[in-house]
């Protein structure tokens, strides 16, 4: 268990700490560089050439002089521009990549919508001309308004015959 006295330690210690770690610096202790003072020979990169040199002393051909830092950057730079090509190249292909299998599902949905409305008319079609053919089935095998229409004309052509017989027998 921490006593009276106990506390009042832990509380002036954390605030040393809190204060040291405020106050100290926080930044990377590094060497800057120093230009070298033995000159290596001359050597080629790519189809340049690379030498070093130091304050004071003459060029051995003209050319951009770059210090370390700058080499260094360039270096490093040229180094990650590939890198950074094939990270855009390959964000490029995905977004396209993507826009094309939307527009793939776009159409397939449109497609299958168009199919499934398509099968539907045909079944309903199918099914009318099913219906139809009945219908004229049933009515096929009635003729009971044909039987009636002969009745009424032959009813009417033998009254006209009866009457004609009894106005030629009258005479």
């Amino acid at each position: 268990m921490l006593n009276k006295g106990n506390k009042s330690i832990i509380r002036v210690i954390s605030i040393f700490l809190s204060y040291l770690i405020i106050i100290t610096p926080t930044v990377a202790l590094a060497d800057t560089p120093t230009p070298s003072t033995v000159q290596p020979e001359t050597s080629t990169l790519g189809k340049g050439r690379v030498r070093n040199v130091s304050r004071g002393q003459h060029a051995p051909f003209s050319g951009i002089l770059l210090d370390n830092i700058a080499a260094a950057k360039t270096i490093v730079d040229r180094k990650y521009a590939d890198l950074r090509y094939k990270l855009k190249l390959d964000f490029e292909i995905k977004k396209i990549s993507l826009q094309y299998e939307l527009k793939i599902g776009n159409l397939q949905a449109s497609f299958d919508g168009l199919q499934s409305m398509h099968t539907d008319l045909l079944s309903i079609k199918n099914n009318e001309i099913s219906r139809l053919q009945e219908v004229i089935k049933d009515s096929a095998n009635n003729n009971s308004t044909w039987y009636a229409v002969g009745g009424f004309i032959l009813g009417a052509v033998l009254s006209v015959g009866i009457f004609y017989a009894a106005v030629e027998t009258s005479k």
